[in-house]
């Protein structure tokens, strides 16, 4: 696919050209993780679950909160460091066990239905 009289800067943006049209997917997952890792730190990104009555928030490092009702939580699952509680809308939440401040899994499991 390349010609011998083509310049070196032709034949790169040839192979470009032909990368991103035989695996266009590459490059949209390349940019996603790049967005990611430009920050420039290498702080792990933190989140605080905070459990209320009838839902839970989960707030971000950039303060964006997510409101999730306990009437979509569809399952609990239990692994040897996490609680994962799979919702609707294919979210999942991941809890450290370690991570609760104050009452457990089993105080949560009380106010969510689905999990009784």
């Amino acid at each position: 696919y390349l010609l011998s009289n083509e310049t070196t800067d032709e034949k790169a943006a040839k192979k470009v050209f032909w990368w991103a049209t035989a695996f266009p997917g590459l490059g949209i997952i390349r940019q996603k993780k790049y967005k990611a890792m430009r920050s420039g730190t290498s702080n792990i990104p933190k989140r605080v679950t905070t459990f209320y009555p009838n839902y839970l928030s989960i707030t971000a490092d950039n303060q964006k909160k997510t409101l999730i009702s306990y009437d979509d939580i569809l399952s609990l699952q239990e692994t040897q460091h996490l609680y994962i509680l799979n919702c609707r809308n294919n979210i999942s939440v991941l809890l450290d066990k370690k991570g609760f401040t104050f009452g457990d899994i089993h105080t949560v499991k009380e106010n969510i239905k689905s999990l009784k």
